[in-house]
Formats: structure tokens, C-alpha cells, sequence
């Protein structure tokens, strides 16, 4: 089987996960599913006993934004994808005090709620949305692991991110992998070197940042930067 990201052969299976040897993704080779039909409140209701209390949450994007900060500006329009119950935005909007915020969110109770909040939302799965409008910025958390084709979301990237913009891509890294677990939504564990592969030649990789578990999320987790050059 060739690897989804490098598209290279060299690739070991076992049931049904698969590890690349050349550019160190793990996927897990579970058939597509609807993100839409998947993430709903149902969905939502079974891993909430495991999220930490809202002032963990905001400790933790005030913590992404310090080492995010160097990346953002002031008059940068951001898109979010994957806006939840808004706890970055909050962090987000208490330092920069600014209305180009923007988020792209499936789940059609939270794009209720975020719009209550007076964001601009697009609502259903971003490699669906629709706009004409172009940003600074588009930052997606604990997102891109969810995709079973990833290139699906650089595609859509390229169509919203301006030249010379910043993308910024969080995702859970070193999480116990076991081919006999239920799948949960989770495609993807990407490598520093998979990661700037599926960007390839269109983005430029600013930094990669590894958190400590705790640190933004419950485990450990890796952010890219990645700077748009054609």
C-alpha cells in the first residue's frame, strides 16, 4: 500500500494501521465516513467527560497564543476551522480586540452558537465551504487528523489562504495507536516530515512546535506554521 501522504510504497501494515517508513505517517485505513452525519451532539456528549474545565481550556489558548503570537497581527483577517465551543476565539479576541475573525464549523448547534456571538460563520465541512473572501490566516486544532484525505483540506487551503499568508495546523502527535480500538474519527498522526510533505512546495514551514502534554491539549501535540509561497 502506498503511503496517503508520500504516495512512496515503503510502508508497513498491521490490520489496520499503517506506519511509512519513509516519511513516518501512521494512518489508519478506515473507510470514509460523513464528517457531517459523524460530528454531532451525540458525538460531542460521549468525550466531554474527558475535557478539562473551561479555565483549563482558556489557560491553554492563552498558552497557543504566546507561542503563536510572533505569527499574528492585529489587522490580520483569521479563519478558523473547527471554531467548538469557542474557547480560542475567547483568548483570541480578549489580546487582538478585533472583529475579522471568522470560522468554519460542521456542526450546525455550534455555528448557531458562534453566530449568537456575532462571528462571521461558514457552516458544514470546510472542504465545502464557499467564499470568495481570502485571509491572513486560517487555523485549523486538532482538525486535520479527521480528514481521511488530507490533501482534501490543503486544496481548500489554497483556495482561502492569501499569498504570503499564514497557515497554522495543530494535531495530536504520539497517541497509542492500537489496530483493535473502535475508530474515533482519528485518520491521522502526522510526523514533523509528513506534515511539511502534504503542504509541499506551495508553503514554506516557518517552525514546527511540540507541546508538552497538558501544555494546549490533554496529550501532546504539534503545531506547523507554514507560510503560503505560491
Amino acid at each position: 500500500m502506498k503511503c496517503i501522504i508520500c504516495k512512496l510504497e515503503n510502508t508497513h501494515r498491521n490490520q489496520k494501521v499503517v506506519w511509512c517508513v519513509n516519511c513516518f505517517h501512521v494512518y489508519r485505513d478506515y473507510g470514509k465516513m460523513d464528517l457531517e452525519s459523524y460530528y454531532t451532539e451525540d458525538y460531542r456528549s460521549k468525550i466531554v467527560k474527558n475535557k478539562p474545565a473551561n479555565f483549563l481550556l482558556q489557560k491553554r489558548n492563552y498558552e497557543k497564543l504566546n507561542l503563536l503570537n510572533k505569527y499574528l497581527k492585529k489587522d490580520n483577517s483569521f479563519l478558523e476551522v473547527g471554531f467548538g465551543r469557542g474557547h480560542f476565539y475567547k483568548a483570541f479576541k480578549e489580546k487582538f480586540h478585533k472583529e475579522k475573525y471568522y470560522c468554519c464549523e460542521i456542526n450546525k448547534n455550534l455555528s448557531e452558537e458562534a453566530r449568537e456571538q456575532g462571528i462571521n460563520v461558514f457552516s458544514g465541512a470546510f472542504q465545502k465551504m464557499k467564499t470568495n473572501l481570502l485571509f491572513d490566516v486560517v487555523a485549523s486544532f486538532d482538525v486535520l487528523e479527521h480528514f481521511q484525505d488530507p490533501h482534501d483540506y490543503k486544496q481548500k487551503l489554497l483556495q482561502v489562504l492569501k499569498p504570503e499568508g499564514v497557515a497554522i495546523i495543530q494535531v495530536p502527535v504520539e497517541r497509542r495507536l492500537h489496530s483493535e480500538i473502535p475508530f474515533d474519527g482519528h485518520y491521522h498522526y502526522f510526523s514533523d516530515i509528513s506534515l511539511q510533505v502534504l503542504l509541499g512546495n506551495e508553503f514554506q514551514c516557518e517552525n514546527i512546535i511540540v507541546t508538552k502534554p497538558g501544555q494546549v491539549a490533554n496529550g501532546k501535540e504539534m503545531i506547523g506554521i507554514f507560510k503560503r509561497i505560491k
